[in-house]
């Protein structure tokens, strides 16, 4: 078997289980029980949202991007950088931020009416 064939071939079961985990909840569930423990300050970096999907993956498209913020807000309160970088260590509630690192602005037009 050649080196990139075992590449894809290993890529395919990495895709496969990421869905596995995904569809049978237990992320959710994991994640649930994480903030119960410790409820968490996160900041998630996106690179880019894209509104439609060429099958080169440049981005998160925008129907993925919305079903992640959808399950994110049922865990989470959504604040600006500032206000989660001042918040004291010991919140009670879990809180989030996202940030795009090219601060691309088609990404911020098209994510700001999900947020």
């Amino acid at each position: 078997m050649g080196t990139n064939l075992k590449e894809q071939v290993l890529l395919g079961i990495k895709l496969i289980f990421a869905h596995i985990l995904y569809y049978c909840g237990i992320t959710g569930l994991i994640l649930r029980i994480c903030l119960k423990i410790n409820p968490a300050r996160i900041i998630i970096m996106y690179h880019r949202i894209i509104d439609n999907n060429n099958g080169v993956f440049l981005g998160v498209n925008l129907v993925n991007f919305d079903k992640q913020v959808s399950m994110l807000k049922k865990y989470f309160g959504f604040v600006v950088l500032s206000e989660l970088i001042e918040s004291k260590k010991n919140v009670k509630t879990p809180l989030a931020t996202i940030t795009f690192d090219d601060g691309i602005y088609a990404s911020f037009k098209i994510a700001k009416y999900q947020l």
